[in-house]
């Protein structure tokens, strides 16, 4: 049966009028016949329903809707009383009606009658009939009109299904395919829209007679998607082997113009050293006049890149003035080159004219907010930085706050194929919205709590990995366990060895849909406000949130802090972040030097060094906290490597002597229901260490040892944590000892979700420290793509892991007999972990605490994938550590943290000042390196 669908256009119903109207005598001769059925059947009787639906479809015909549409409705409400069940007539019937509301330009009442009309075919057609997947393209076309973007593309979706399975070959499948990744992509849904456009390509290249066009066409869109993606290897591959066959397709200048176009905005993001010539070549096209909107608004960005001084408004002008020409004001195209001609306009002074053009562009974004855009951010972004110039601060705030509204749906539409680190890289881009709020609220005076609540927005987003903590989200979905059981099993992909060599089309198709119907789930979350912080906070407790943000007058970054206490916000400015810095790095050498008595010189000096850094970070806000003990840190970028016990007062003494330090990843955590203690009955502890990580290779430069060497007191310190856990919990209390070959990943992997408390006394690795591991970690070079270069790894191109942070488990240096275990977790795949039963997970061994700085999180490494994986608190470790003095550390801390019931911050600081009295009692000095390293995340 051949398939009748018109080409899907959703500015129009998919219902058209015949190309010749019906004349005047055949509307006189069906009024006739209308008349003649009621006198012989009666009003209501079926063959007058089928009179006056004959006579509905030519007022239809002669464009005379609100005739056609009372006629249909009259036709449909005598074929329901003849039919109760329903029937063809009734379904046609209501296709015309509906068919008038659209074409009178009223698509959402359209939606309902196309619904039923729907429905009715499909019950008494079938899913294929040509009437039933018209009625479904119609449902389509009024839904998108009528602004349900979400709707239309789900019936767009449904169409496509049915067509795939039934007529996959036909012409009409290809045009509602093309048509459904345009529709995906303008909702940034790049996943769905991905295995169509592949699809979509192999069918034209398979297709008999295809024109070289049509070709280099689909292979241009399917890389822009790739892109767009962030899949740029594959992707720019397409389009400059589509660049290169330009010349002998015979596209017009504009598509030809549209395609070079994109491919140098796109080789500009990258880096490509050829990104200026590509961006002159595709300029070039722009020198005519414009008869394509497309190419009209992706002028004006080019103009932005690549375009000089002298030509960039001109063209940007230009190609504005064409846009609107050619497809009106309220176009996305539109839109798109307002903003761009608005972006020139600021950076060449003209504030009014950037004003009245970002402010043109706005309402096309307002008015579609299913379509979320890099453009709707930059676009606000642009209007208030213009505000600000011209000392408006009123109208600027809340167009950065919408940004920041925003921000959540736009990194779940652009990036629903990345790993958590290389979404973090990708978020930091985005945060330009915060940095201007921040400024101007230190500039002009505003009220402290705007800036917070700007500060616990934005790390309330990223903390909880972009869109949702897979924590908070296990809790959502207890209830719903097929959406429960989807989670799981993408959980145990994630975390499988064999992940890279996933089918990364489906697997990212999968995700995002999980993403989505999680996202829906994560709408509920709302961002702590400055009063509710306020209230959250106990009479002996501050919270103190430090942030860095760039200052663009000044073209450097600066740093300030938001204390809340006594009921109270106070914004304290803290100067440039170069300073801070760099006593960062020196206090931080120093600290982790001081493993044992080293002299006065030395020791004069790391405490110099922490005193600088002390009336850098926290003398201004000590005022503000007082007397408080109890003392919440939220760290950015890489302060939150700093443990704040080891500063120094101007007295000498170390901060850790007066105030309990612990850290969250965002205010929000303040506003979390404590938890409930794990009772004596059901606590379960897994233990890690001794670990046997296989022979070491030698070599290496002036004989350095390579790969992971044996944590010789590891085993002593395992030995006194299970023996603590069996004191304080008794003999009911579970533990599982991983240690010598036995500690691999999969046992780990096994054992780790069932416990309350983990502790790993094993080597976490980050590549960007300065004991970056060298060589003979063979799987750790293996699963990053990394070759050893000096002291130094690098990673690889084309390799999907991107952050290089991690621990090691037994086998690490190779000699594994197992494909799937190679002794190596990393970050990514310890997010991916279900640790929501656990409390605290404590990292004793060296450098666990470090990661990537970020302008997205305060840290990308271990400590933020243990938070993801729905630990409730971590303590890991900051700088190198004696692996003695802390296993004497780690006794302590646990017999205060389990056998005198203490807080985990209460226990950490009665364990350091422990340890602090015993080296100045016994070395005369504080060695710093041996207690001062910990870092404690969560209340």
């Amino acid at each position: 049966m051949a398939v009748m669908l018109v080409a899907v256009a959703p500015a129009q119903t998919t219902v058209g009028r015949p190309s010749t109207a019906p004349t005047a005598e055949q509307v006189q001769q069906a009024e006739a016949a209308v008349a003649a059925a009621e006198r012989e059947h009666g009003p209501e009787a079926r063959a007058t329903g089928a009179a006056v639906q004959a006579l509905a479809r030519l007022r239809f015909g002669r464009g005379e809707m609100r005739d056609a549409e009372t006629m249909s409705l009259r036709a449909a409400s005598i074929f329901e009383k003849v039919d109760p069940d329903g029937s063809t007539a009734l379904a046609d019937a209501l296709l015309v009606v509906g068919a008038c509301r659209a074409n009178d330009r009223r698509h959402a009442e359209a939606v309902p009658c196309y619904e039923r009309c729907l429905a009715l075919r499909e019950r008494l057609l079938g899913p294929v009939d040509q009437h039933t997947l018209l009625a479904l393209q119609n449902l389509y076309s009024s839904r998108g009109n009528s602004g349900d973007e979400r709707g239309a593309v789900a019936a767009l979706q449904d169409l496509l299904d049915r067509l795939e399975k039934h007529y996959p070959a036909h012409a009409a499948t290809q045009t509602i395919r093309v048509e459904f990744v345009s529709r995906c992509i303008q909702l940034g849904r790049y996943a769905d829209a991905l295995p169509r456009a592949r699809r979509s390509l192999e069918y034209v290249e398979k297709k008999r007679g295809a024109k070289p066009a049509e070709v280099l066409q689909e292979r241009f869109e399917l890389g822009h998607l790739l892109c767009r993606m962030l899949q740029f290897e594959e992707g720019m591959r397409l389009l400059d082997a589509v660049a290169a066959d330009l010349p002998d397709a015979g596209l017009p200048a504009a598509a030809r113009g549209f395609i070079l176009g994109t491919r140098a905005t796109l080789a500009l993001a990258l880096g490509r050293e050829d990104a200026q010539r590509l961006g002159e070549e595709a300029l070039v096209f722009a020198d005519v006049e414009f008869t394509d909107a497309n190419f009209a608004s992706l002028a004006t960005q080019l103009a932005v890149m690549f375009a000089g001084p002298e030509r960039q408004l001109v063209l940007a002008r230009r190609a504005v003035a064409a846009c609107i020409r050619l497809v009106g004001k309220d176009h996305p195209n539109s839109s798109c080159a307002l903003s761009n001609l608005a972006q020139i306009e600021l950076g060449t002074g003209e504030l009014d004219a950037a004003v009245e053009h970002a402010t043109a562009a706005l309402p096309w974004f307002a008015a579609n907010v299913e379509t979320m855009t890099p453009d709707r951010l930059t676009t606000r972004t642009t209007l208030a930085v213009c505000h600000l110039r011209r000392g408006e601060i009123e109208p600027a705030l809340p167009l950065l706050q919408q940004n920041l509204d925003d921000l959540p749906r736009l990194l779940h539409a652009c990036l629903p194929t990345l790993s958590d680190a290389e979404r973090m890289d990708y978020a930091a881009g985005a945060r330009v919205a915060l940095d201007l709020l921040l400024l101007a609220a230190l500039r002009d005076g505003v009220d402290a709590d705007v800036g917070l609540r700007a500060t616990l927005a934005w790390k309330g987003i990223v903390a909880r990995g972009l869109f949702q903590e897979l924590r908070w989200l296990r809790g959502q979905v207890g209830s719903g366990p097929e959406l429960q059981a989807e989670l799981a099993k993408l959980c145990g992909e994630m975390r499988s060895p064999n992940a890279a060599k996933l089918d990364r089309t489906a697997f990212t198709a999968r995700r995002q849909q999980l993403d989505e119907r999680l996202l829906e789930l994560d709408r509920g979350w709302v961002a702590p406000t400055p009063a509710a912080l306020r209230a959250a906070l106990g009479a002996d407790e501050a919270f103190v949130d430090y942030i860095v943000f760039d200052d663009w007058e000044r073209e450097a970054a600066r740093l300030c802090a938001f204390v809340v206490a006594g009921g109270k916000t106070h914004m304290v400015e803290l100067g440039l972040a170069a300073p801070v810095l760099q006593a960062l790095v020196a206090h931080q050498e120093l600290s982790a030097r001081s493993v044992r008595p080293a002299g006065a010189v030395a020791a004069r000096l790391a405490e110099q060094a922490a005193r600088r850094l002390t009336d850098l970070v926290w003398t201004p806000v000590a005022a503000h906290v007082g007397d408080r003990v109890r003392v919440t840190l939220c760290l950015d970028g890489a302060l939150a490597t700093l443990p704040f016990a080891t500063l120094r007062s101007a007295d000498g003494t170390f901060l850790v002597e007066k105030y309990e330090f612990s850290h969250v990843a965002s205010g929000a955590e303040l506003l979390a229901p404590s938890s409930t203690p794990v009772s004596a009955a059901s606590a379960q502890l897994c233990a890690v260490g001794d670990v046997d990580y296989g022979v070491a290779s030698g070599g290496g430069v002036a004989g350095e040892r390579r790969g992971f060497a044996p944590l010789q007191h590891s085993r002593r310190e395992l030995d006194a944590v299970v023996r603590a856990f069996s004191a304080a919990h008794g003999d009911k209390a579970t533990i599982a000892q991983l240690h010598g070959g036995a500690a691999t990943t999969t046992r780990f992997q096994t054992e780790a979700p069932q416990a309350s408390f983990l502790h790993i006394a094993t080597h976490g690795f980050y590549a960007g420290s300065t004991t970056a591991l060298t060589g003979g970690d063979a799987s750790v070079r293996r699963k990053f793509g990394m070759q050893a270069r000096g002291t130094a790894m690098q990673r690889q191109a084309g390799n999907e892991l991107r952050q290089p942070a991690g621990l090691a488990f037994a086998t690490a240096n190779g000699g594994s007999a197992s494909k799937d275990d190679d002794g190596v977790l990393t970050a990514d795949e310890i997010a991916w972990l279900d640790l929501h039963r656990c409390e605290l997970v404590v990292l004793s061994a060296c450098e666990t605490g470090l990661g990537t700085p970020s302008a997205g999180d305060s840290l990308v490494g271990i400590r933020r994938a243990l938070r993801l994986a729905g630990a409730r608190r971590s303590l890991t470790t900051a700088w190198r550590v004696d692996d003695a003095a802390t296993a004497d550390l780690m006794a302590t801390f646990y017999r205060v943290l389990w056998q005198e019931k203490a807080t985990p911050a209460a226990a950490l600081r009665a364990a350091q000042l422990e340890r602090l009295a015993h080296d100045r009692r016994q070395h005369g000095e504080p060695l710093v390196a041996t207690w001062g390293a910990f870092l404690l995340e969560g209340r």
